[in-house]
């Protein structure tokens, strides 16, 4: 089975993994539904594993970007199929580092943009190195619109700049009391990108029922990592409720399957419990009903890839169906008919 993007960085996200047994089990299966573009960048994928299997197939694009990358690896391998136009991205890679190796950049434009959100990268760096790849290149303001040294007073005294305000909406540096004292800044709170505002880390349940008239996006804040049980309770009893995708704020981080029993009468949608990292077995038995929903238990790492579940004497060689059944009966308790479909969905 083919997975898309999303799958693919889903199951590859960055938390929830025990290393060297999620390493193991790709190398044994090397060519099944692995995305390796997010694989090679994922920051729990250290160098020396990428050295001492150089064997499988990296996207050297993506390794590059990988922030476990650092220039005094790049120097003592330069043997490796290194991407200068993405190491651009690297957070460890600065703008003398990429000086230094000018020759090596085959795209400078993509270069550019890519460094233009390096957090190496200050304003004062833009405003000192104008021409970093001649003149014709310039500093790309999309990208620096993510850079998250750039601050509203940067904004507001460089308005002749063409911000993109999908990313100044959702960067950090800008949480929500900045943005309501700027309003105005753009012109009209129109301007402002409400669907990445949503998404931004800083807005919590007070501000949005202090400014409820404002044109929040509410399938964006379902996802918000700041609300608890006690806030989405509040929305109910708020003229609100109709508005909240409960898909998504069933797979929120900080709602436990307690929390889930001890409320009953919220509208959790079940089939998406697979998805939340507080899943146990008992809720996973009741409610797992479709083998897709397999996928997202292999980012849990209490389900999935820990010592006791995922047990280390399956982690040399899984590649029969008789040996992932053996291992989905033995550690994890799925019923036997899910079972069945998982084994001929992971061959």
């Amino acid at each position: 089975m083919k997975f898309n993007h999303f799958q693919k960085k889903v199951f590859l996200k960055e938390n929830g993994y025990d290393t060297e047994i999620l390493f193991d089990f790709v190398k044994a299966n090397p060519t099944g539904f692995w995305g390796w573009d997010w694989l090679s960048a994922n920051p729990n994928i250290t160098w020396e594993m990428i050295r001492d299997n150089s064997n499988l197939p990296w996207k050297w694009s993506w390794v590059s970007r990988n922030p476990n990358i650092t220039i005094d690896i790049l120097k003592e391998n330069p043997e490796f199929k290194w991407n200068w136009c993405t190491l651009c991205d690297n957070p460890n890679i600065t703008l003398k580092n990429i000086l230094d190796n000018k020759e090596k950049i085959d795209n400078p434009e993509w270069s550019l943009k890519y460094l233009s959100r390096n957090s190496n990268i200050t304003f004062d760096t833009v405003k000192e190195n104008p021409n970093v790849f001649g003149r014709d290149i310039k500093w790309d303001c999309e990208y620096l619109s993510q850079n998250p040294n750039i601050t509203i007073d940067i904004v507001k005294e460089n308005l002749d700049m063409k911000w993109h305000m999908w990313y100044i909406s959702q960067n950090p540096n800008f949480p929500f009391d900045i943005v309501k004292e700027n309003f105005d800044t753009f012109g009209q709170i129109t301007e402002w990108k409400w669907q990445m505002l949503s998404s931004n880390p800083t807005i919590t349940w007070d501000i949005i029922k202090q400014n409820p008239t404002l044109p929040w996006d509410w399938n964006i804040l379902s996802s918000n990592f700041n609300f608890t049980i006690e806030d989405i309770k509040n929305m109910m009893d708020s003229n609100i409720p109709k508005y909240l995708n409960w898909n998504r704020l069933s797979c929120l981080p900080n709602i436990t399957m307690e929390i889930v029993k001890n409320n009953p009468s919220l509208h959790w949608e079940r089939d998406f419990f697979s998805r939340n990292p507080n899943v146990d077995r008992e809720t996973m038995n009741s409610f797992l009903k479709n083998p897709r929903d397999f996928f997202y238990l292999l980012s849990n790492n209490k389900l999935f890839y820990d010592d006791t579940v995922f047990n280390r004497e399956y982690k040399k060689v899984i590649e029969r169906k008789d040996t992932v059944r053996k291992v989905l009966y033995k550690d994890t308790g799925i019923c036997p008919d899910i079972i069945k479909e998982i084994v001929s969905w992971v061959s």
